[in-house]
């Protein structure tokens, strides 16, 4: 277990969304990650000046192959998140709508896939030990 902090700002960031069951062939946990996309069924949400700030905790897994090299992933498993409000356009069903207050969610969880709700991240990584001090 972990902890991470990330912080993320932009200017005209666009968000693919839809809720899980219309945008995949399945919401099953762990079998989303690998269910098929209905893209028409997604739509875009362009946010102005996004911004975000996360606190989550993570797990963390790791595996050394030899002194010298070492991989691992870890994810966010839940947290919080602080943001502020910006103007933003809905893209749905080839229609454009003006939303002028979107903000980040407050609560982060892991529920997989499209799932997920808030700001999670996760990352694989493979490290090589140059010299005994690094």
């Amino acid at each position: 277990m972990g902890a991470r902090s990330t912080f993320y700002s932009g200017t005209d960031k666009p968000f693919y969304t839809a809720p899980a069951r219309l945008a995949r062939s399945t919401t099953l946990p762990f079998i989303i990650v690998l269910a098929g996309h209905y893209e028409k069924n997604i739509d875009t949400l362009t946010v102005r000046k996004p911004s975000v700030l996360s606190l989550n905790l993570s797990a963390n897994f790791g595996y050394r192959f030899s002194s010298k090299w070492h991989g691992g992933v870890n994810i966010d498993l839940i947290g919080f998140s602080l943001g502020s409000t910006s103007n933003a356009f809905l893209l749905s069903k080839g229609v454009i709508s003006p939303d002028p207050e979107v903000k980040p969610a407050h609560f982060n969880l892991l529920l997989t896939g499209d799932n997920d709700y808030g700001s999670l991240n996760s990352e694989f990584f493979v490290k090589y030990k140059i010299a005994e001090r690094w």
